[in-house]
């Protein structure tokens, strides 16, 4: 026994003198997938503009737990990500703060706040790109498409504060001052649905969702129509009208409003609102905030128009449009009485900041 002992003192010390000799790494171990990262110029301009200031965590770097499951995409250029923060720092985060609407101190008793930024779209397995991460808990964001942001294009500003506007929508009515959920339900209840035109969720495969109000043309016979414009969006059915007439496209090969018949026809102004009440109810919000109301109103002016001539047509059509105008009334009020400040304000502003930002 006395020998054994005698050995293993040996062998302590042995153990002690080469741990002397030998500086141990001060990275953790414990979890070995993950990789000590150093401190950037790009983290203390987070820290100092946005996680002091208003409470909120920025994670660009990847993590694969926070994906959505079933998605794919991938961590953002880190070049990418300063801009986009920038953006929603300039047409959310101060938005809010505006001394007619939540003044200085709105952020207050809100955060904290995490955002997960991301390079590519976040597309599901059946090809839908969604506009948010539909599985996140808490007060997370996903922000998505990073790698394509570029301040200088209007549409990508758009897409992004449509994003960033639908999920603090969210947040505002699920945490921070809930509203009637029942009562707003009630409103389109039997018209939600998950999957229709055999595509889940119901959203377009080609982006369609996340332009929302924007317009795209739609051939309509592609045996006859041989002549095409390049792909776009274009911001009025004006536009797109003419476009097509300055290129010498007849009307029969076209019609310019293609995004806005499905949703508008069933009482929502997009495809996002039609997944769930809480989507729903996140687009009346997010749709004001980066729209125009003369857009807003021709989505309405559709919702309004029956489908064909019959009674039943004539009804589904009124009961649209009635049901857009009760849903409007419905997040004017909850601004008012629960945010606060108005919501056709917060419009006013938002837009205001938008053309601000695009014409820098």
């Amino acid at each position: 026994m006395k020998n054994l002992l005698e050995i293993t003192a040996i062998a302590f010390l042995f153990l002690l003198v080469s741990c002397h000799k030998e500086k141990l790494s001060s990275q953790s171990v414990v979890e070995s997938e993950t990789t000590q990262q150093a401190y950037t110029e790009l983290d203390r301009w987070i820290e100092d503009n946005i996680t002091l200031p208003y409470g909120i965590a920025i994670e660009y770097r990847w993590d694969k737990n926070a994906a959505q499951k079933g998605t794919y995409t991938y961590p953002p250029e880190v070049t990418k990500v300063k801009p986009v923060l920038e953006a929603i720092k300039y047409l959310w985060l101060e938005l809010y703060t505006e001394a007619s609407l939540g003044g200085s101190n709105f952020w207050k008793g809100k955060a904290p706040l995490k955002i997960y930024l991301y390079g590519g779209k976040n597309v599901d397995g059946n090809g839908q790109e969604l506009i948010n991460n539909n599985s996140a808990v808490g007060r997370e964001f996903h922000l998505y498409n990073i790698n394509d942001f570029n301040p200088r294009d209007k549409d990508k500003v758009y897409v992004l504060m449509r994003s960033v506007h639908h999920q603090f929508a969210r947040l505002l009515g699920d945490e921070i001052y809930p509203y009637d959920r029942q009562t707003f339900l009630s409103i389109s209840q039997k018209d939600y649905r998950t999957v229709f035109n055999n595509q889940l969720y119901g959203l377009p495969t080609d982006g369609i969702a996340l332009y929302a109000l924007r317009y795209y043309p739609k051939k309509r016979d592609l045996n006859t129509c041989t002549t095409e414009l390049p792909f776009q969006y274009f911001q009025s059915l004006a536009q797109c009208q003419n476009a097509h007439a300055q290129a010498g496209i007849s009307e029969d090969c076209y019609f310019c409003n293609f995004t806005q018949n499905t949703p508008n026809h069933a009482g929502f102004f997009t495809f996002q609102a039609m997944i769930s009440a809480e989507n729903d109810f996140a687009e009346m919000i997010s749709i004001p905030l980066t729209n125009l109301s003369s857009q807003i109103d021709i989505a309405k002016n559709i919702a309004k128009t029956p489908t064909g001539s019959t009674e039943k047509e004539m009804q589904r059509a009124a009961l649209s449009y009635n049901n857009l105008l009760k849903k409007e009334a419905f997040v004017a009020e909850y601004f008012n009485k629960k945010v606060g400040f108005s919501l056709k304000r917060l419009q006013l502003l938002s837009l205001q900041r938008m053309n601000r930002f695009n014409a820098q």
